[in-house]
């Protein structure tokens, strides 16, 4: 959680969102970056995941991360290291 009166140009923030893994009742977690172009009174010019930079109000910054979260395994990776440790490889 970022306060707005401490970001500068050039900062590299982290936005965590839940996403569903495709037509399932699964999710995961999905990061996203936030690059901080310019910082003006009442916002911050920002360029979220690559994309052309747009402004971002303190309510948006105020939910980013400062740090990048540490990535936990989905599902499917849980179950490629379960096979593995079981013996099987990636024969097909």
């Amino acid at each position: 959680m970022v306060a707005f009166s401490t970001i500068k140009p050039g900062d590299r923030l982290f936005q965590v969102r839940r996403v569903k893994m495709g037509n399932t009742t699964m999710s995961r977690d999905a990061v996203y970056t936030v690059v901080i172009k310019e910082v003006h009174d009442r916002y911050a010019i920002a360029s979220w995941n690559g994309n052309t930079a747009d402004r971002w109000y303190p309510e948006q910054i105020a939910k980013l991360r400062r740090t990048e979260p540490k990535r936990k395994p989905d599902i499917f990776e849980r179950a490629m290291s379960a096979r593995k440790a079981l013996g099987g490889g990636d024969e097909r």
